[in-house]
């Protein structure tokens, strides 16, 4: 018996075999299940002290009989339960207390007591009875309660904490042995009436329960309104909370404040409280949106989702799901019986962004008997690179929002026949409409231009694959004729793409799209990896039928052709943009558009007006006064037809009133004056509000158009507003964010008088960019400080908080572009700083570099004030310097970090961690690695010590040392680190985390390393598969599969797939790196190996001769690189016959490995081999044999009996032996049957033994 159930059995069996005869009353309502345990030890030690136990239920409305012996009684309960607050209930205990001295152990914590139904005073006991009111006394120092006499009808009820201590005291004063007790008692009226509360009854649930309810206990309530209410989850999520009681009895407090209190529905049933997939309550309707609205936090909710998904996801598929939505939302095609579960996610989980809304939608549509259908997986996902299976199959491609309205009452067009590509003039074909992506809505008011749209048609009919440039300036209407072109001639094309060009991200971002829509397997977040291969598709697959490409408001053109145009193939380009650079060069055709005709710019005036410009006369002077601009003339037009000012006083406002409309243009804008003033009429009428009934309106359109001025030049979603209540003290914005219905009111303002266009289809609305800037330019600097202030806080919001996540990537792209727009480094709000981290680390997960290092280098500037925030974004800088190659660099700047760090904080602070850890990549990259491990595993053991083994940068750390293991050539060190590493990262992020495979991608080269192929080509297909399945099939983990594939088929014989597979990424990091950056000379090292084995022995050495020349300027004589690759170059050397060259490259290779990498003696092993054959080659036989018998030896000693280097080195040894007379076909009859059994007998190993060839081992080169 431990100390606890000794103490409880004492006072229990001095209650019981004293003067009095106990009963003990224990509570049995269902939410008594969260004290099973402290109530189960109790009831034990009573039942075994003598006492009576009786199970009562407060739903009814009496308490049941005591035995008639009785002479005290215990009520064990915790009070929760509705019945408590009924007067009959109450009435039966004061029946009790008043015969019985009676006691209530309340299984609370006493924190709570006075909020309860029975809410206890703190009383002195100075008579002789308990069970007498005249018994007890109120203790208070107030004049008010001096001499107050309890009525003598009323019952008195210690109300006691659990626990023995309280039962011992209460023993004492039932027994007369406490002369002067304290206690707090509930006095109980003999109706058991309450007293009247002083507080107003508040008719809202939410509101009365934050009212009272502890901190802890409001926390848990609104991190259960995105989950299931039931036991297991709740205290989940308690032990996860920041602060949460270690105190078990204040833990179980906290949740039974939750269960029992004002927010949950009393009308239904309770369920089983174990089961984390049941709702055992449920909160009353509209309390979860209403907590979520008031208190949800992105970052909360996604730590809540990832707890619950880890921990229950074998409990329910809703759960195995969130366990893997970082690798995209799942499907839903059923929910087998989990209906329930999901509507209590769906409301959090809805307005959450990226994959948990995704799945928030699949899950509504299984709710709804549609379940949601794949489109997410391209098609061909399991086929390779490369094959047949990642063409686009006409019949079904994969659909994607359009960023702007469609002509969305056309119907689905049916395929066309496949035809074969023809020069020359295109044919015409009957074919259904086809189908527009993000084109702009078409423009009923479109007016003249028609010289130009029948010389774009003419020109781009003459043959497949023209280019079109509409130049011009800004208003001019270039946007609007490529628009109308889309629209009046898409019976020409099967495909029209509209593609913003106004940045490069804009146009990768619409290839993108494109690649979706097309159905091809995407480079996730090499956005230009992805655009390339669509062009590729565009430019030779007649699949896709004729398209047409707009290239919408290219600022510069030399920049978007080194993006790259199709440059053929069946389709058309037609280009927007300032820039008339191309049209004199004769780079395309093109036209510089001029300003309209009069007749032109009348007829438009009364499309958009159709009242009150009759007069040719009137008209015409507001279309001179406006130079004939179409922008100007629409807008123009627009404030007219809704003003009620006369056209002869518009005329002389315009007139008089010009200079003063436009005085804000500086000499260096690019927009035109008319423009300028035609707009500033527009806000002047927002300014003035006038308009009667309209008032109001016009206050909040006014404020909504300066706010979204800030923004990008980009598609705004609507949804980005409906989370923004209160964030705003303005009164107008106040109005509109997070309120959907006066949201629309103003889009369907500014869509009416031509101030931005509206997509309804994707919910999306946008604002020219040249009115974003005349907007700006009107305000004040402390105006644009508020607004731009309220744009980034507003962005913040919408961060998916995922930057890693390649599902996220998209959303991140688009955030990029308001960041950058906005200026959100300014900020000094720390979500907001946190949104331009994030966005920082997508551009570097995507290889941005370039974007990355700007806007990193900005933040440093502008974040003076917070050295935290600021060191992080030079953590990030320094990654971004080692990933450009600048290790030099990123090592001076990490030690200047550290010191700082360790001068602030000392050597083991979280941050001088980092930095340190930093210093030792950097050193890593700059071949220190001796250096480096020591300095990764001294971090490994403080981290160790102070976060534990298992802390997620603690595993970082892991992983950091079992990769330098590998470079020193400790492989079986490394793959020993790795494998506990990648335990523990499944463990925290799941199987198919990114983490998780990072590792599992170490583990795969250290076995190909150590010689296990078949295990290391699995290993590495799977990690390949498994990038894919996240869609991280192009980041910066997996670039590299491909070419360890190539070794590992090299190895077992494969050289054409050995062979194809280092093409491949040859080609690959030559277009995107240069020929001679890091990572294209890493491949080549491997890839030339790949030429001489498959006899293309002149490219091999051409490529070797390079990579020699070359090296020496990238990487240090220190750096294993160079003397591996000279290792590798020796190889193809013995190929094309050049012996004593390669026999030099080995034998410096050998030298220079053995006084730098002692340990890397695996490396050492294979230049051991092929050192022997150089001298074979030489014809120093004898020295060859010697030599093969060495590399024997150390091959045994280092590698073991399986490795393929001992084999290729016992076959080099027998043919040396054989050259110099010895018989050694016994011994080469059994290496052919080892090989044919390892092999099989067709393999090259098998074949080539009947002209005695000897092999070479090569060696995988690191490449950073």
């Amino acid at each position: 018996m431990d100390d606890l159930s000794h103490r409880y059995h004492h006072a229990l069996s001095n209650l019981t075999g004293g003067p009095s005869r106990l009963v003990v009353l224990v509570d049995s309502s269902p939410l008594m299940a969260l004290h099973q345990h402290t109530v189960g030890r109790l009831v034990e030690e009573a039942e075994r002290a003598g006492s009576s136990v009786v199970r009562f239920d407060p739903g009814r409305p009496t308490l049941p009989g005591t035995p008639h012996d009785a002479s005290a009684a215990v009520i064990v309960t915790d009070t929760q339960d509705r019945g408590w607050r009924r007067p009959r209930l109450r009435a039966s205990l004061a029946s009790l207390a008043a015969r019985v001295p009676t006691a209530l152990l309340h299984l609370l914590d006493r924190s709570v007591w006075f909020r309860g139904p029975l809410a206890p005073q703190p009383m002195r006991m100075t008579g002789p009875s308990p069970a007498s009111p005249s018994s007890w006394s109120p203790v208070s120092t107030q004049d008010d309660t001096a001499g107050t006499v309890l009525p003598q009808d009323a019952a008195v009820l210690p109300v006691l904490e659990s626990g023995p201590n309280a039962l011992t005291e209460w023993d004492a004063a039932v027994h007369g042995r406490s002369s002067a007790w304290e206690a707090d008692v509930c006095v109980l009226p003999p109706d058991g009436a309450r007293p009247p509360s002083a507080l107003p009854w508040d008719p809202d649930p939410v509101s009365r329960f934050l009212s009272h309810a502890s901190r802890g206990a409001r926390e848990l309530a609104v991190r259960l309104a995105q989950a299931p209410v039931n036991l297991p989850v709740a205290e989940l999520i308690q032990r996860n909370i920041p602060r949460a009681p270690r105190d078990e009895r204040a833990a179980v407090t906290e949740i039974a404040e939750v269960f029992g209190g004002e927010l949950m529905d009393p009308t239904l049933p309770l369920g089983d409280l174990d089961d984390p997939a049941g709702t055992a309550l449920d909160f009353l309707p509209g309390v979860r949106r209403d907590l979520l609205g008031r208190f949800g936090d992105l970052s909360v909710m996604r730590s809540v989702y990832y707890s619950l998904g880890i921990e229950f996801k074998d409990s329910a598929l809703i759960y195995q799901w969130l366990s893997r939505i970082e690798t995209g939302a799942p499907l839903v095609p059923s929910l087998d019986g989990e209906e329930d579960l999901a509507r209590a996610m769906l409301p959090a989980l809805s307005e959450m962004p990226g994959e948990y809304r995704r799945f928030a939608e699949h899950m509504r549509a299984a709710l709804d008997g549609t379940p949601g259908q794949d489109t997410t997986a391209p098609r061909g996902a399991d086929a390779s690179p490369g094959t047949a299976a990642h063409r686009p199959t006409p019949t079904a491609p994969r659909e994607e929002p359009s960023s702007t309205v469609t002509d969305s009452q056309i119907s689905e067009p049916t395929p066309s026949e496949p035809t074969a590509l023809r020069p020359g003039r295109r044919q015409a074909r009957g074919r259904n409409l086809a189908k527009l992506r993000g084109v702009p809505p078409h423009n009923l008011n479109f007016t003249g231009r028609e010289e130009i749209l029948t010389r774009v048609h003419d020109l781009l009919t003459e043959a497949s694959g023209g280019v079109y440039l509409l130049s011009g300036g800004g208003g001019i209407g270039k946007t609007q004729i490529a628009t109308e072109y889309a629209h009046r001639y898409r019976d020409d094309y099967d495909l029209v793409w509209w593609i913003p060009a106004n940045s490069s991200a804009d146009v990768h971002q619409s290839y993108l799209r494109l690649a979706r829509h097309l159905g091809l397997v995407e480079e996730s977040g090499n956005l230009e990896k992805t655009a390339q291969h669509v062009r590729d598709v565009l430019e030779s697959d007649p699949e896709v039928g004729h398209w047409l490409l707009v290239f919408d408001d290219v600022p510069d053109l030399d920049r978007l052709d080194e993006a790259g145009l199709p440059s053929n193939g069946p389709g058309d380009v037609v280009i927007t943009s300032r820039d008339q650079s191309w049209i004199p060069s004769g780079r395309s055709e093109g036209s510089v558009v001029p300003s309209l005709t009069p007749e032109e710019s009348v007829a438009l005036l009364r499309k958009v007006c159709p009242q009150g410009l009759e007069d040719d006369t009137d008209a015409l002077r507001i279309a001179e006064r406006l130079e004939h601009l179409p922008l100007a003339l629409a807008q123009v037009g627009a404030y007219l037809r809704d003003s009620l000012m006369d056209v002869g006083d518009f005329l002389h406002m315009l007139e008089d009133k010009f200079d003063e409309l436009v005085s804000h243009v500086e000499p260096e804008d690019l927009y035109p004056l008319p423009l300028a003033a035609a707009w500033n009429m527009q806000l002047d009428d927002l300014r003035r509000g006038t308009g009667g009934g309209d008032r109001a309106l016009k206050r909040m359109v006014r404020e909504f158009v300066q706010l979204c001025a800030f923004f990008g030049p980009r598609p705004l979603a609507r949804t980005l507003f409906h989370r923004a209540r209160g964030l705003s003290a303005n009164p107008e914005l106040a109005q509109i964010l997070g309120n959907e219905m006066a949201l629309s009111k103003v889009l369907r303002y500014v869509s009416r008088h031509s101030l931005a266009e509206l997509d309804r289809t994707n919910h999306t609305f946008q604002m020219h960019v040249t009115f974003q800037t005349v907007v700006q330019s009107t305000l004040g600097d402390e105006a644009r400080v508020r607004y731009r202030d309220l744009v980034h806080r507003l962005l913040a919001q919408s961060d998916p908080l995922g930057p890693e996540l390649p599902q996220n990537w998209p959303e991140y792209q688009l955030l990029f572009s308001h960041v950058a727009a906005s200026e959100a480094w300014r900020s000094h709000d720390p979500q907001v700083r946190g949104l331009v981290h994030n966005v920082i680390t997508y551009l570097v997960e995507t290889k941005n570099e370039n974007a990355a290092l700007e806007l990193a280098d900005r933040a440093i500037e502008a974040w003076y004030d917070d050295t935290a925030q600021r060191f992080q974004i030079q953590l990030i800088r320094t990654r971004i310097l080692r990933l450009r190659g600048d290790s030099d660099v990123a090592l001076a700047e990490a030690e200047r970090m550290y010191a700082e760090q360790v001068e602030l904080d000392g050597p083991e602070s979280e941050e001088a961690l980092d930095a340190n850890r930093a210093r030792a990549i950097a050193l890593s990259n700059l071949g220190h690695y001796g250096q480096a491990l020591d300095m990764f595993e001294e971090i490994h053991r403080v981290r160790t010590n102070r976060f534990t083994e298992e802390d997620e940068k603690t595993l970082v750390i892991a992983h950091d040392i079992g990769d330098c293991l590998r470079r020193l050539g400790r492989f079986q060190d490394a793959l020993d680190m790795d494998r506990r590493t990648l335990e523990q990262r499944k463990y925290l992020f799941g199987a198919n985390g990114i983490p998780t495979l990072r590792t599992r991608l170490s583990i795969g080269l250290s076995l190909m390393a150590l010689g296990h192929l078949q295990d290391a080509g699995e290993t590495l297909e799977d990690c390949q598969r498994r990038f894919e399945a996240t869609e991280a099939d192009a980041s910066t983990h997996t670039e590299e599969i491909p070419v360890f594939l190539s070794v590992i088929n090299r190895r077992l014989g494969n050289h054409e797939t050995a062979l194809e597979l280092s093409q491949q990424v040859c080609e690959v990091n030559s277009a995107r790196y240069g020929a001679h950056a890091k990572p294209t000379l890493h491949v080549n090292s491997i890839h030339m190996v790949n030429l001489a084995f498959n006899n293309r022995g002149e490219e091999a050495r051409e490529l070797a001769e390079d990579l020699l020349t070359h090296m020496e300027d990238k990487f240090p004589d220190r750096h294993l690189f160079p003397w591996a690759s000279r290792a590798n170059a020796a190889i193809v050397l013995r190929v094309v016959g050049d012996y004593e060259r390669a026999h030099e490259l080995d034998r410096s290779a050998l030298s220079e490995i053995r006084r730098l990498f002692p340990d890397a003696r695996i490396t050492l092993a294979a230049v051991e081999v092929n050192l022997g054959n150089d001298l074979f080659s030489l014809g120093r036989l004898k020295e060859a044999r010697a030599q093969d018998a060495a590399s024997v030896e150390l091959c045994l000693e280092v590698l073991g009996e399986h490795h393929i280097f001992l084999t290729t080195a016992r076959r080099n040894l027998l043919v040396s032996r054989r050259a110099l007379g010895e018989d050694v076909r016994e011994e080469w009859e059994a290496l052919r049957d080892l090989y044919a059994a390892r092999f099989g007998p067709e393999h090259r190993f098998v074949t080539t033994m009947a002209d005695f060839v000897r092999l070479d081992t090569d060696i995988i080169p690191v490449g950073s």
